[in-house]
């Protein structure tokens, strides 16, 4: 007589499969969250990058003596962001 039967040879494998498929899930879930994080990533730095970009220009202006309304109508800040800008 065989040490299995055909049906707990069938679980086994049945068993097996669903592990195998559970670990494939997880690692494509994984790697899936980890793309959507570096994308999030570059875009919020991208964003920060626009801001600073904005920000220097608006002092830049700022010192050279051009109004507030201007600074903020050509930069897209607002007038409270640009006034706490720094010298």
């Amino acid at each position: 007589m065989l040490a299995k039967t055909i049906e707990e040879v069938r679980k086994d494998l049945v068993n097996e499969g669903i592990q195998l498929g559970i670990k494939q899930g997880m690692q494509k879930g994984i790697q899936q969250g980890m793309q959507k994080g570096i994308q999030q990533g570059m875009q919020k730095g991208m964003q920060q990058g626009m801001l600073n970009g904005k920000k220097e220009t608006a002092l830049a202006m700022k010192k050279e003596g051009l109004s507030l309304e201007t600074i903020s109508r050509v930069t897209g800040l607002t007038i409270d962001e640009i006034r706490k800008l720094k010298n």
